[in-house]
């Protein structure tokens, strides 16, 4: 799973590498419209496209028949209940296209999330290092390590999550250039790595905000960093990155937002293209 998650996130760094500079609106509309063509070219090559094109001739009927004969109740009911029967059908012939295109999009929005979710550290900007142990594994004498490039700017910060008795430890820290670095928690003559990346305003990068144990979940949503050893005295290793936002007018949009409207808008203007039914 974790040599199959990193190359996938290899190829979706090519394929972000002309967009790294450019506005993240740019790379968004165009991922989010070949999402929209990707989902309408699995649909019509895996499902049943002349028997949806009868199911929803015989649905459209029924509505035809509930509006002509409105005044006559049994007739109605009769026509809904065919509908209904008709809606379930349809729902039938689009699962094989669903299930086909689950992994994919799956894949798709978790490598945009890398790079859409967060906000890169910029120069100058302080953020938290958060380690949480393992168990009841204590961190009393974590230390950290840095690069140049970070500093150090508070104490660190110990806390004791009940009733699991499971140690936390945050530090404060201050990304001083950009560049891509390497932190260090060590534990009991243990060095566990973790990467932070500062870029200058205006550039884009794909972000792991969290280094965990391998739970494939967990690698799944929140890592593209190999995981920490199965038998780590640490559960995750966390760079609170600052959440990005879309501005569209006055509305501030999670990226998920325009990614949806633009793949649908791009589905049902070339659907005629395709010749797909959906």
């Amino acid at each position: 799973m974790t040599v199959f998650l990193s190359a996938v996130s290899r190829l979706f760094d090519g394929l972000f590498y002309p967009f790294r500079s450019a506005s993240p609106w740019i790379p968004l509309i165009l991922f989010s419209c070949l999402a929209g063509i990707l989902m309408l070219l699995v649909f019509r090559f895996t499902s049943n496209q002349t028997a949806i094109r009868r199911v929803k001739d015989r649905m459209q009927a029924h509505l035809l028949e509930v509006r002509l004969f409105s005044d006559q109740l049994s007739v109605v009911l009769r026509a809904y209940g065919r509908i209904l029967r008709w809606t379930l059908t349809y729902l039938g012939y689009a699962l094989v296209p669903l299930a086909v295109m689950t992994v994919p999009l799956a894949l798709l929005l978790m490598q945009m999330d890398f790079r859409f979710g967060h906000q890169a550290l910029r120069p100058r900007d302080s953020f938290l290092l958060k380690v949480l142990a393992a168990g009841d594994t204590s961190l009393e004498n974590a230390a950290l390590r840095l690069p140049d490039g970070l500093a150090l700017t508070a104490p660190a910060l110990h806390i004791v999550h009940a009733p699991e008795n499971r140690h936390e430890v945050n530090w404060r820290l201050k990304a001083q250039r950009p560049g891509e670095f390497s932190v260090e928690v060590v534990i009991a003559n243990q060095a566990f790595s973790k990467q932070v990346i500062v870029v200058e305003p205006g550039s884009t990068a794909r972000l792991s905000p969290a280094r965990v144990r391998p739970d494939w979940m967990e690698l799944f949503l929140e890592s593209s960093e190999p995981p920490l050893p199965a038998d780590s005295p640490l559960h995750h290793i966390l760079v609170v990155y600052p959440p990005r936002s879309f501005a569209l007018g006055r509305w501030e949009l999670h990226w998920l937002v325009p990614f949806f409207v633009f793949s649908l808008v791009a589905a049902f203007a070339l659907k005629g293209v395709f010749r797909t039914e959906f």
